[in-house]
């Protein structure tokens, strides 16, 4: 099994739904014991707590740690967004389209792109099922639905370090080595980190900055938007965990 593929299988077993599921089907199996009825206990209090809108946003916070861009941006460099995720069924698109997160970077990044007048790249291949890369899908976006003219694309990437990495080889190659990086605020730290690895200086520009659930009592009832965001949170923290082990 390739190292790809393994990270997959694990990172499906460690987060949600899954992850709600494995505690009850282990107090099933130890139903006869004490420690099934304290497993199933703590089951329902996991499942409760990662699916409240409070616990969810408090979880998706805590990992934007970079402050929203604040500053004038340098006269020599690139806007580098990075892809998220693909909306296979859009028929009124042609097909696919970027998916609402994906959306969400593009538009930041086209709004930095005028302020400044430098040039954008796309970041994003091909993904399994997909007929179009998730670069081109963000080219077509820009240009279609932003008016811009010229868009650089990075197609071949699956993951973050391979835009970082991809991303570096074709920015290089134009005579760039600085970047204004853009992604959601709870996935800038690791992705900063590894466009900096391949040698470029780095401007964070994130955004997409979590709504923090009030602390009111429907905070804490179960709600598809806490385990949305649950998710999320514990997906970069598994990835963050993965970077440091392998890169």
């Amino acid at each position: 099994m390739g190292t790809a593929l393994m990270y997959t299988f694990f990172k499906t077993l460690a987060l949600p739904p899954f992850l709600l599921f494995a505690p009850f089907l282990a107090a099933w199996w130890l139903r006869k014991r004490r420690a099934g009825r304290i497993l199933f206990a703590l089951a329902i209090v996991l499942a409760w707590g990662l699916s409240t809108p409070f616990i969810g946003s408090r979880l998706l916070a805590a990992l934007e740690t970079m402050p929203a861009l604040n500053r004038p941006l340098p006269q020599k460099a690139a806007i580098v967004a990075l892809s998220a995720g693909i909306k296979h069924n859009a028929p009124e698109y042609g097909g696919e389209t970027v998916d609402e997160r994906t959306l969400l970077r593009l538009r930041y990044a086209v709004r930095l792109q005028r302020q400044s007048g430098l040039p954008l790249l796309v970041s994003g291949g091909r993904l399994r099922n997909a007929d179009t890369s998730l670069g081109e899908l963000m080219r077509r976006a820009a240009v279609e639905d932003f008016g811009l003219s010229d868009v650089w694309v990075e197609d071949a990437s699956l993951n973050t370090w391979e835009n970082a990495r991809f991303s570096a080889r074709l920015l290089k190659g134009k005579g760039v080595d600085t970047v204004i990086l853009v992604t959601h605020a709870w996935h800038m730290p690791r992705a900063a980190a590894a466009f900096r690895a391949q040698g470029l200086t780095v401007l964070a520009a994130p955004t997409g900055f979590t709504d923090r659930a009030a602390a009111e009592w429907r905070a804490f009832l179960p709600m598809m938007n806490g385990l949305n965001d649950s998710f999320f949170a514990l997906h970069e923290f598994l990835g963050r965990l993965y970077y440091r082990l392998r890169y």
